[in-house]
This record gives C-alpha cells, structure tokens and sequence, in this order.
C-alpha cells in the first residue's frame, strides 16, 4: 500500500517492503542516489549558466512574503535591471530566505541569458546554488543512513561476538 507523507515515505509497513522485493536500507540508498544524481544535473546546469550569463547592475525593488505550511515566512527579493539593449526587466525570485538577505533599495549583481533576460538570478550562492546544496545534504543522508543499515549488522556482529569458551577438561 502506497501512502503520501512526502519524499521519504513510500510503503506502510515492512510487509510491503517484503512484497515488492525490497529492504529499507535499499530505499534510503535509492532516495539518496537520486537526490545525489540530481544534485549533479542541477550543478552542471548552474555552471553552464554561470559561465553564459551576461551581468548587470540591479536594484531590489521589493521583498515578497511567502508562509509556508507551518505559517513561518520567507522573503523573496524582486529586482530590477536592465541589459545590454537598455530593456528594464523586474524579476521574482524563486529562492526566499527568513531573514530576509536583501532589502529594498540594494544594489544587486544579476546574472541573465542574453538569450532570454527574463532567466535572471540574483549572483550570490543561496540563489544560485541553494538548491543544489540541500539536495546534496539529503542525498549524503539518506545515501549514509541506507549504506549505515546494510552494514550495521555486520558492524554490530563483529562487536558484541561472545567468544564460547569450552570448559577444560582435567583428566585427574
């Protein structure tokens, strides 16, 4: 039985696991490696676009509030800029931190494709490689905690092995 409490949940019960041919520690490492692979993907894209992207003074314009499930807020930066043809372009952000890392009114580097200005980023790591970084992070867990549940029998054996000690036995 599939349920949906999010990424890391997948079956109800270790039944399932069983049914499918499948172990817990297999899940971790596969939620891991994917989270792993798409870091990787979402690396190489950031640094095609670092290397292609034109840059250009912008200005943060506004801070758009976002809640979240729990009713927390992030602030997105809008910002404004104009490229190398003198066209203005005021962008959203996707990226929102709590606090805020910019205010109104603060002069930003931007990156964008001359291509299509409208695929601009502010250029500092949380926009660009935020998301990258906690995919990361999520792979090197999962990846460590499925490896760690393969191999913790192994590692607990080899630890807590009481040796049997025959009795001598004396011929007297």
């Amino acid at each position: 039985m599939a349920i949906g409490f999010g990424w890391g949940v997948i079956f109800a019960s270790r039944r399932n696991f069983k049914q499918f041919g499948l172990k817990p520690t297999s899940l971790f490492s596969g939620v891991g490696g994917l989270c792993l692979i798409a870091t990787f993907v979402w690396g190489l894209y950031v640094l095609h676009f670092v290397s292609v992207a034109k840059h250009a003074e912008g200005t943060v314009v506004a801070l758009e509030r976002h809640d979240s499930q729990d009713g927390s807020p992030t602030y997105a930066p809008t910002f404004r800029f104009r490229d190398l043809n003198a066209v203005e372009y005021t962008i959203s952000s996707s990226a929102g931190q709590s606090p805020p890392e910019f205010s109104v009114g603060q002069k930003v580097d931007v990156l964008y494709l001359s291509s299509n200005p409208r695929h601009a980023t502010i250029n500092n790591y949380m926009q660009l490689w935020g998301g990258p970084t906690i995919f990361f992070v999520l792979g090197f867990i999962f990846s460590l905690a499925g490896i760690g549940a393969f191999y913790w029998p192994r590692i607990h054996d080899r630890f807590t092995k009481q040796k049997v000690v025959s009795p001598i036995q004396s011929n007297v």
